[in-house]
């Protein structure tokens, strides 16, 4: 009977990690056909892009008034407060 169990549990952990390791490879595959790595976190290109325009934006602005600040003011204007959180 002991043997018999174990010889199910070897067939079913086989079969999950032939299963796994099938869709591994799929993943890899499906990844490296990728041409842009998203490295903007939960935000979507769209997103970050817009918000890039906006810095930029303010800061031509801000350039043709004379005024000067730093790439942290800059960020801070556009993005604004976050409750609950420390954004300078």
């Amino acid at each position: 009977m002991e043997d018999e169990y174990w010889s199910v549990f070897d067939l079913l952990c086989l079969s999950l990690f032939l299963g796994y390791n099938k869709r591994s490879k799929q993943n890899k595959k499906n990844r490296s056909k990728l041409t842009v790595n998203h490295a903007a976190g939960s935000h979507s290109f769209q997103r970050t892009r817009a918000c890039m325009e906006r810095m930029d934006a303010f800061q031509r602005q801000c350039d043709l008034e004379g005024k000067t600040y730093t790439e942290i003011e800059v960020y801070s204007k556009i993005l604004g407060k976050k409750s609950g959180y420390v954004r300078d």
